[in-house]
């Protein structure tokens, strides 16, 4: 899922940016201030059509997106 928001909302998706709701954070998750958080998007949450993740029913912009390849960016292969 990839949510877009205008600029109202840029605060406020920037503050779910670093969290996760896997209990397991990964550590180089954990490295880079990654936390678990259970509810991490709470009631703005709302279903997608294609893709299991939800999106956010106040961003403007929601794009469903497949994974087609994955290219690590941190030095220790963790930039998932």
């Amino acid at each position: 899922m990839l949510n877009l928001p205008s600029v109202r909302e840029v605060d406020a998706v920037d503050r779910l940016a670093r969290t996760t709701g896997t209990a397991a954070v990964p550590e180089s998750k954990l490295r880079r201030g990654y936390r678990y958080e259970a509810d991490k998007f709470g009631v703005a949450a709302v279903p997608s059509s294609t893709v299991a993740p939800p999106r956010v029913a106040e961003c403007p912009v929601a794009m469903e997106t497949v994974v087609e390849a994955i290219h690590p960016v941190a030095a220790d292969g963790g930039g998932r």
